[in-house]
């Protein structure tokens, strides 16, 4: 019998796998309204437009002095110059490696 932790899928492949059989193919992307407020869903990993509900709180959140980030992340952050972000279009690309 298989050992549990031996799966060959991760559970974001099983639940796409299960949309597709369920609804068919999936798009690259879909623009959706999400309580008005237009949305981009692409199959990637990158933060789109509508993701962030307040814009203004989350970077407000990413400035606080006292918030416990990361070492590397707290620099990251201060390179960036989140202070001068004025809106989502601003933030850097992803970049995974940076962390």
């Amino acid at each position: 019998m298989p050992n549990s932790l031996d799966l060959s899928f991760h559970v974001f492949q099983v639940l796409e796998e299960e949309y597709i059989s369920l609804h068919g193919h999936l798009e690259q992307e879909t623009k959706i309204l999400l309580r008005d407020r237009p949305v981009t869903s692409a199959l990637d990993w990158n933060f789109h437009q509508g993701h962030i509900r307040n814009w203004e709180e989350f970077k407000r959140y990413l400035q606080e002095p006292n918030r416990n980030f990361p070492g590397d992340l707290k620099k990251y952050l201060e390179e960036e110059k989140v202070s001068n972000w004025r809106d989502a279009d601003q933030a850097p690309p992803d970049d995974r490696e940076a962390f």
